[in-house]
């Protein structure tokens, strides 16, 4: 679980905040509006899916210890970013997404660009988390 998880979030991230997000909006007939609420639908439940991942992730760290105090590190900032994610920006974005919709949104504001971010570290995190544990894993089976 500690290499599957990691690798599999990975590949939801990057599939879906790093391709699918920004692709959308330029099939024909999506009005922003449409993209949004698109969006917001598949935003949702990605966040979901990621909470799932990430307490089985503590579980498993729980139960199987790691070594390394990188795999500890990066799963701490990977959910804390989460958690920000979660209850922080989602439900901000949400709101502006909404309001956005309904025409009624302030011109601009950065909040996509910060939950890009956040997607990016975690996305370079997931990465590295996955190659750290299955090489522990590695020399761990070597050894017995």
């Amino acid at each position: 679980m500690q290499i599957a998880i990691p690798f599999v979030w990975f590949g939801m991230i990057g599939a879906i905040s790093f391709l699918e997000a920004p692709l959308k909006f330029r099939a024909p007939g999506i009005t922003l509006a449409l993209g949004l609420g698109i969006g917001r639908l598949i935003f949702q439940t990605l966040n979901v899916i990621e909470v799932a991942f990430a307490l089985l992730l503590l579980v498993s760290l729980f139960v199987n210890r790691p070594v390394s105090t990188f795999v500890i590190g990066a799963s701490a900032v990977i959910v804390t970013l989460l958690l920000l994610e979660t209850v922080w920006l989602l439900p901000a974005l949400d709101i502006r997404a909404e309001a956005v919709i309904q025409g009624t949104a302030a011109p601009y504001s950065n909040m996509h660009f910060i939950y890009i971010a956040f997607d990016a570290v975690k996305f370079l995190l997931l990465f590295a988390l996955g190659v750290s544990v299955a090489k522990q894993n590695l020399q761990l089976n070597e050894r017995y």
